[in-house]
């Protein structure tokens, strides 16, 4: 990244400094913590989920399917959801450089328009923000409720087996306790792939930040914008 900026002229480089500083001290940060479980967190987590999945099939395969078929649905519109996650993410990382680079230039010329540019430049990234973290509350709640919803179903049929005499109380809290040992390493998987995919938008960001020279299609320049360039409303 450093290399990266000695590279540019005067004029290119001193604009550029806020982004890159953004860049530096936020985005590359996240690499190292997640680097550390890309390997052992899904391999463990996967291996438990069989463990505990197996032994649910043998316990009882009608109500295992309960089980299974509610992580099967959360598997289809996990990936839905955190699509549009990261490309809220994509948006609110080039908007913070925006606005960084916007301050910055605010410090050093005409302080009054530059600053009301940086002010905007800033609500449009705090907006981008706040559509973000809705979307991963929403996301998540959606996951508890399945998950609720699995349990009330598990309570409901294995009742009425119960009750017909197909199946025991014994089995019915040995399944709801396996039941609630597979929803742990699925809700630790879900973290990690969610984990990746704001990685992944990062690292692309800063490739592109280290090549400033090179065009990346759909991505704004990591260079501060001038003042009338800064978009007030976030990015469709």
């Amino acid at each position: 990244m450093i290399a990266a900026q000695r590279g540019r002229d005067d004029a290119a480089g001193r604009p550029a400094l806020g982004p890159v500083t953004s860049v530096i001290a936020e985005e590359t940060y996240p690499f190292g913590g997640f680097a550390a479980a890309a390997i052992n967190t899904p391999v463990i987590e996967t291996c438990t989920m069989l463990t505990v999945a197996g032994f649910l099939f043998v316990t009882d395969a009608r109500l295992a399917l309960i089980g299974v078929g509610t992580i099967a649905e959360q598997a289809v519109v996990l990936p839905v959801v955190q699509r549009v996650i990261n490309r809220i993410t994509r948006s609110r990382i080039v908007a913070e450089r925006a606005a960084t680079g916007a301050t910055v230039a605010a410090t050093m010329h005409d302080p009054g328009a530059r600053f009301r540019a940086a002010l905007a430049a800033s609500r449009n990234a705090y907006r981008l923000r706040m559509r973000m973290n809705l979307w991963k509350a929403a996301l998540k709640s959606g996951l508890r409720l399945s998950d609720n919803l699995a349990i009330m179903l598990v309570l409901g049929i294995g009742g009425a087996l119960a009750v017909r005499g197909e199946t025991t109380l014994g089995v019915m809290v040995a399944f709801l306790s396996g039941l609630k040992r597979l929803d742990e390493p699925w809700q630790n998987l879900v973290a990690f792939c969610r984990d990746f995919a704001d990685a992944q938008v990062k690292y692309d960001l800063v490739r592109a930040a280290m090549a400033p020279r090179v065009p990346v299609p759909g991505q704004a320049s990591v260079a501060a914008p001038a003042p009338s360039a800064v978009a007030v409303n976030p990015p469709a």
